[in-house]
């Protein structure tokens, strides 16, 4: 991408062969896949590996960007240091690499290459939030924000014919191979729910009731792997009517649809909730959020502070850049003690005195 791009100094050796790089980084993405509920069928794993050597080839600094996050993934599935130690090691790899991003001239660059540093500068801050908790994810996509919205408008694979050429379609964007773009939209969208910051989402109630999982099963897969990808579908439905009700219709936490989906979100989580996968906080943090501020249960409150703080220190949370614990204690010991029924208000409120973000 770049001819004038030297290898920054002080980051681990990568192999010198593109075909090594390509299979340290695939191998680092399935196993952290494998250990998901969900599974990449046959074509969307070669859709993957044909993105990423095809990034390998034309631009040195997508090459490191992509050995850096693999090396990150790598780290998250050891266990020989503390991950305080582990994480501030990756960080400190990732920031000299962006540093070094910066210092390299535009100048020159087509609409192409301006979009694929973009994408690299993106891609790098994204995998800085996993490494550390001193950055606030939120205040990280509205600095980014124009950046995403530059490349999702230049790439005509996120235009939809029935969105209008000021928009970009989420589903294109959520079906792409561009790792960084879609990891962004999905941060979007967790912190509009996570951070009480709520959208026009009146019309998806229908949508959320009516909805069904899909039953897809994978040949040779474990037969619990089956049953906790349908928790994990099934248990974010009732984390967005929670949402929902308390976000949009200004219901209290009393609400009996509350109280259900509630009730529901833990129930749905305790059928998997024994079978030790790292992986199990990632899928299940946000719905413990959300359930757990709302539920006057102190057996449940105690499981969601539990859970909570447990993903935090894993660093596997997409929001592992803040700590919502203090969140929920602040809501719990104030307006939710007792088990007083709340509105979205009050953890909203709790949100910005224990976890305040300049908007």
């Amino acid at each position: 991408m770049c001819p004038n791009f030297a290898i920054p100094q002080d980051l681990p050796p990568m192999p010198s062969h593109l075909r090594e790089v390509l299979r340290f980084v695939m191998s680092s993405y399935e196993k952290i896949v494998n250990t998901s509920f969900f599974q990449s069928d046959h074509v969307q794993t070669i859709r993957v590996r044909e993105s990423m050597s095809w990034r390998l080839q034309i631009s040195p600094a997508a090459r490191w960007s992509m050995f850096l996050a693999a090396k990150v993934f790598e780290g998250m599935t050891e266990n020989s240091q503390t991950p305080t130690v582990r994480f501030a090691k990756y960080y400190d790899w990732i920031d000299r690499l962006e540093k070094h991003l910066d210092s390299v001239p535009w100048d020159g660059f087509t609409e192409i290459q301006v979009s694929h540093r973009l994408a690299e500068k993106l891609e790098l801050n994204l995998f800085k939030l996993r490494t550390t908790n001193s950055i606030n994810t939120y205040q990280l996509l509205q600095r980014h924000a124009p950046s995403f919205l530059r490349i999702v408008s230049s790439d005509p694979a996120f235009w939809s014919d029935t969105c209008p050429p000021t928009k970009v379609s989420l589903a294109h964007v959520l079906a792409s191979e561009r790792y960084e773009v879609t990891h962004f939209a999905l941060l979007d969208m967790m912190c509009a729910l996570s951070y009480g910051l709520p959208q026009d989402w009146y019309r998806v109630e229908r949508e959320l009731l009516d909805w069904k999982p899909s039953t897809r099963s994978v040949p040779g897969e474990e037969g619990w792997k089956a049953i906790a990808r349908l928790a994990v579908r099934e248990s974010w439905r009732h984390a967005l009517l929670i949402y929902l009700y308390m976000g949009v219709c200004g219901v209290k936490s009393d609400d009996p649809r509350v109280r259900s989906s509630v009730k529901q979100v833990f129930q749905i989580i305790d059928t998997v909730k024994e079978k030790p996968q790292p992986i199990t906080h990632l899928h299940f943090s946000t719905q413990y959020l959300i359930a757990g501020a709302y539920t006057p249960n102190e057996k449940q409150r105690a499981t969601a502070r539990e859970e909570l703080s447990i993903s935090i220190k894993t660093g596997t949370w997409l929001l592992n850049g803040s700590d919502f614990v203090p969140v929920l204690d602040h809501l719990w010991h104030g307006a939710a003690a007792g088990g007083r029924a709340i509105q979205w208000s009050d953890y909203a409120h709790s949100r910005q005195v224990a976890l305040p973000i300049p908007i």
